[in-house]
């Protein structure tokens, strides 16, 4: 989930980075220490945001996301992505690497979910996650029921921050000049897997 918005003001302004960034990016912090690792960010963008100190504007803090699925919305109309992607297998779990950076009690959260063709839950998790330092390794066991029906889509959500939140001043680390930016809390991914 890109929250971007690029400000149409004077040619200082227009790129920075307390502006117009994305709540999730490329970290080389990995659990292996090498490769690439996906950084979730609750953040603060749009035109008009500042960078001023005590006397900082925000526009729009929103929950980073990565997800299965796609984003077919812009700016700050309100539109949601569209979650989810054919899949047809069921698999047993979701695995992955996680390390949490919380900020003001903001919590994060990974989901899982398989449906079969009509749309109905064939087998679902989810896990709220609070501050860990270092990154640790978690499952989310999938259970089926006896004959249940084959699988057509899956979902696949990890959030810097809760739905629904509403975000202040109080829930960011203020960043300072051009190139810094105003993050919440802090969700470190890598190594998703489902495992059969």
């Amino acid at each position: 989930l890109t929250i971007s918005q690029w400000n149409s003001g004077g040619i200082f302004a227009a790129n920075a980075a307390y502006r117009a960034t994305s709540g999730t990016i490329p970290t080389t912090d990995t659990p292996s220490g090498s490769g690439k690792a996906a950084l979730i960010r609750t953040i603060a963008w749009g035109h008009g945001t500042t960078s001023a100190g005590g006397a900082t504007i925000l526009k729009h803090v929103d929950r980073g996301e990565l997800f299965l699925g796609k984003w077919e919305g812009g700016g700050d109309n309100g539109v949601m992505p569209t979650y989810g992607i054919a899949f047809a297998s069921r698999p047993s779990s979701l695995s992955f690497y996680y390390k949490f950076t919380e900020v003001n009690g903001q919590k994060g959260s990974a989901e899982v979910t398989v449906f079969d063709a009509a749309g109905n839950k064939l087998a679902s998790n989810s896990f709220e996650i609070s501050a860990q330092n270092a990154y640790v390794l978690k499952t989310l066991p999938l259970e089926y029921a006896a004959g249940a029906a084959k699988a057509a889509r899956v979902e696949v959500i990890f959030r810097s921050s809760a739905p629904g939140v509403s975000f202040g001043k109080s829930d960011l680390t203020w960043g300072s000049g051009s190139s810094q930016t105003h993050t919440g809390s802090m969700l470190y991914i890598d190594d998703i897997e489902f495992n059969y």
